[in-house]
């Protein structure tokens, strides 16, 4: 493949580096920011980060076989376009934003590896801070289920119509892998002929151009609340970064092509019942807006009928009837959106599924890993979800409260290297709404348990709770959720929060094999 196949792309997304690549004598292999993982022939692009700068390990990327350097640093570089540069005689090119380059230069290229692979992969990209995974779920499963071969990208994994793919960046759970791993998932997507792909996104993706050179077919925004203090400025830099999935957006109408016409401009699916998210209705005029929710001036008004436990039944606009085995007014809101996605999908694509058929696949989704997630066995109900943040910390007690007839019973902890605030709003829900606490480690990093543990117990003392009788600390997260269970009794509910469907714990910067959905099944094995 010569550089000109590949970097025509590139002009497009990023012009300066195009025309500089265009007659590139060496023949590029691949696009790398890691010096470690550069291969003979990569692109290796210097990115600064809090713990590491990428310029530092220029010499590292040199000695690995890169070609070309791009990089951000003045006081090595000349800054004027199309400027002459070499470090250590490597060619190397100025660019002020280096991650959006590097996102660039990875779609490009991945995207010409194979230029006969169709363009048309309808893109669905899901934001919020909480309800992105099972939204993006529901909508894989339900297009599984009405034949449509669909790829996701999330948090609960990677999947290409209908397999599971494995991947090394798993290893650090990023929802959003980055850029060249991002495009090599998307490659791959297209080469196995994937029609649609489902897209989670996080607000860090999105401020840091992860995605940039992607133009969506479909953006939705699930929910909004403060959270992740550790890494935006304040709440309004991290609404703001996940508004950039806007961006993003098609703009235009398609032009006809062999095989698809789009009727409509790109879609934004937003919460109607979050007032700083349905705001954005208001100001929206590129695009075809949707809003979803319970509040009657909902463009799509979602209503509970009936709920018991593990089965609820809901109609839309009035009209239309569903049921699922989720629960939650959450997950009714998470339904609706896939809904829709769903519903514009099928009209722009000529699929014309109708809405009961869109209904009844959906409902074919019996459960979301790791979202309320009952485990049996045990003479009570034991249950297990990755809430982790206050919000859904509080959403989850809320949901299961109506249907315990004993004790509320709650093993959770808090992640390190996340704000303080998330500590303390843990705490004080766990206070005020559960019978017995059980804090414990979830993914210390390279935090110390203690100082996170204390954090946690010293907003719960605030709100009134006493050790030893609303709760007790147990470090050990495997003795943690053995203890819960011998301290349970009939009619009490545990719940087991904060790692949901993850297969690995992080402490002390390594990974360990971990689910606590296992160890739970183990546990109750061995004790009922």
């Amino acid at each position: 493949m010569s550089n000109n196949n590949w970097a025509f792309k590139l002009s497009l997304t990023d012009p300066e580096l195009y025309k500089y690549l265009k007659n590139f004598p060496e023949q590029i292999t691949g696009i790398s920011f890691d010096s470690r993982s550069v291969k003979p022939g990569n692109i290796f692009v210097c990115l600064q980060g809090t713990k590491a700068n990428g310029n530092d390990f220029i010499d590292n990327a040199i000695d690995n076989g890169a070609v070309l350097l791009i990089s951000d640093d003045t006081s090595r570089l000349d800054t004027k376009l199309f400027a002459s540069n070499f470090i250590n005689n490597v060619p190397s090119v100025y660019q002020k934003n280096t991650r959006r380059a590097l996102s660039c230069l990875s779609n490009a290229f991945y995207d010409y590896i194979d230029d006969q692979l169709s363009d048309h992969l309808y893109t669905i990209g899901i934001t919020g801070t909480d309800g992105k995974s099972s939204t993006a779920y529901l909508i894989y499963t339900a297009l599984r289920e009405l034949g449509i071969n669909a790829a996701l990208i999330s948090t609960l994994g990677i999947f290409i119509n209908g397999k599971e793919i494995i991947n090394d960046y798993q290893k650090t759970r990023l929802t959003t892998p980055d850029p060249p791993e991002l495009y090599k998932l998307i490659h791959k997507a297209k080469k196995y002929k994937s029609d649609v792909m489902i897209l989670e996104v996080t607000s860090h993706a999105l401020k840091f151009d992860k995605i940039h050179p992607i133009e969506l077919d479909s953006a939705i925004f699930t929910s909004f609340s403060p959270d992740h203090q550790e890494f935006h400025e304040d709440e309004d830099d991290y609404f703001n970064s996940k508004v950039k999935i806007i961006n993003l957006i098609r703009k235009y109408e398609s032009p006809a092509s062999e095989h698809f016409q789009y009727s409509k401009k790109g879609n934004l699916i937003l919460n109607a019942d979050n007032q700083k998210i349905s705001h954005l209705s208001e100001i929206e005029i590129l695009h075809n807006c949707i809003t979803v929710g319970f509040n009657q001036d909902a463009s799509m008004v979602i209503s509970k009928i009936d709920e018991q436990l593990f089965q609820t039944t809901y109609q839309i606009n009035k009209s239309l009837f569903g049921q699922t085995k989720l629960m939650g007014n959450f997950n009714l809101m998470n339904i609706g959106m896939a809904y829709e996605a769903i519903r514009i999908f099928s009209e722009e694509r000529h699929r014309n599924f109708s809405p009961n058929t869109i209904i009844k696949s959906i409902e074919a989704c019996k459960i979301i890993p790791g979202r309320l997630e009952q485990i049996d066995g045990a003479p009570f109900t034991v249950i297990v979800d990755y809430a982790h943040t206050p919000d859904s910390f509080d959403k989850i007690l809320d949901t299961v409260s109506g249907y315990i007839k004993g004790r509320l019973i709650v093993v959770f902890g808090c992640a390190g290297e996340r704000s303080k605030e998330r500590r303390f709003g843990l705490g004080k829900l766990a206070a005020e709404k559960a019978d017995m606490s059980i804090i414990t480690e979830e993914d210390s990093r390279s935090e110390s348990i203690h100082d996170i543990v204390q954090d946690i117990e010293n907003e719960m003392i605030k709100s009134g709770a006493i050790i030893g009788d609303d709760y007790k600390i147990i470090l050990d997260r495997k003795e943690a959720i053995e203890y819960a269970l011998k301290y349970a009794k009939e009619d009490d509910f545990v719940l087991i929060l904060g790692k949901g469907h993850e297969k690995s714990i992080e402490s002390s910067n390594s990974f360990l094999p971990w689910d606590d959905r296992e160890i739970a099944k183990k546990l109750i094995k061995s004790l009922f």
